[in-house]
């Protein structure tokens, strides 16, 4: 595949698929939410009922989740990052921002809500959480050095990471449609393998890249 296209239509393409189920999803719960704890929201597997209890921070979660998987798939658009850097570094300060305050805010509910299922979830959104700060720490620190390659594989780091829920819906709704009712353990999993398979991901296209980098130059020098 053509490098260009890769780069400025497959994988944003991809990313923001993605990202439209996150945002599909957390617009779907902001909803639920607005219409306020009805027998069958209370009932329902969308909402749980502590979030009617306290709605304030899962409502910020959800807003900054929307405007993170809206904006973030184009700050990989390499012919946008090119034209308009300016765009580019002010939207970065905004999904700075908005990263950040869904990530603390998870964490502090994964900390203080009522836990689900047996504690793997609990454990992933943790470590996960955790994850996601580091990254987005290293990948300041990568750009305000002047280390573009560093600073791109932190962020998509950051990007694997938030789009895991869309791979855990992915893999959960249709099996929710046909089954009816899923094992609490399965679903626990399926988030550990959403994470874990999206930042293995990023692993292989760095390592693909570093590998393909090389014979690139030499084929540029080649021509000349």
């Amino acid at each position: 595949m053509n490098t260009n296209k890769r780069d400025n239509v497959v994988i944003p393409s991809l990313l923001l698929l993605l990202g439209m189920l996150n945002i599909a999803s957390g617009a779907f719960q902001l909803s639920l939410l607005a219409e306020g704890p009805t027998p069958e929201n209370l009932n329902g597997d969308f909402a749980s009922p502590h979030y009617f209890v306290t709605p304030i921070p899962i409502v910020i979660h959800l807003l900054t989740r929307i405007v993170f998987n809206l904006l973030a798939p184009l700050q990989f658009v390499h012919a946008l990052r090119q034209r308009f850097p300016q765009w580019h570094r002010r939207s970065g300060h905004l999904l700075l921002v908005a990263a950040l305050a869904a990530s603390l805010l998870a964490l502090w509910m994964n900390q203080f809500f009522p836990p689900f299922g047996t504690g793997l979830k609990y454990l992933a959104i943790l470590v996960f959480g955790i994850g996601t700060l580091m990254s987005l720490y290293f990948g300041i620190r990568a750009i305000r050095r002047g280390d573009v390659a560093r600073h791109r594989l932190w962020m998509s780091r950051v990007m694997a990471i938030c789009l895991a829920p869309a791979v855990s819906r992915v893999i959960l709704l249709p099996l929710f449609v046909s089954l009816g009712e899923l094992n609490v353990v399965f679903i626990e999993a399926v988030v550990w393998f959403s994470n874990v398979c999206n930042l293995l991901v990023v692993e292989w296209i760095h390592s693909r890249r570093k590998v393909m980098a090389p014979a690139n130059r030499v084929r540029g020098w080649a021509m000349k």
